[in-house]
């Protein structure tokens, strides 16, 4: 009877180490899943932060380009407003 007691805790305590062992392994486990999806959080965070970050410096160079393109079509206005001019006057002068 005593052995078969002996027997059976110690079979008990093999167990509960098994068990604890297993815990073990599954909190490292969630400590690394864990950190990898830290990582993945940031990762994606930075990409969406660049995503704005370029999406705001397009629409700033398309501003820009449109300002450009403004000042350039006035630019030629005036400019051929005033070639225009010239060309008449040397006209009348030839004449």
């Amino acid at each position: 009877m005593l052995a078969r007691e002996t027997i059976t805790r110690s079979s008990l305590e093999t167990q509960k180490l098994e068990l604890m062992s297993e815990v073990a392994n599954l909190k490292l486990k969630q400590a690394s899943i864990d950190k990898e999806n830290m990582d993945l959080r940031k990762k994606l965070a930075k990409t969406l932060d660049l995503s704005s970050a370029a999406t705001q410096a397009l629409a700033a160079a398309a501003n820009a380009a449109a300002a450009s393109s403004h000042q350039n079509k006035h630019l030629t206005n005036s400019t051929g407003k005033i070639f225009h001019s010239e060309l008449f006057q040397l006209e009348h002068i030839f004449r």
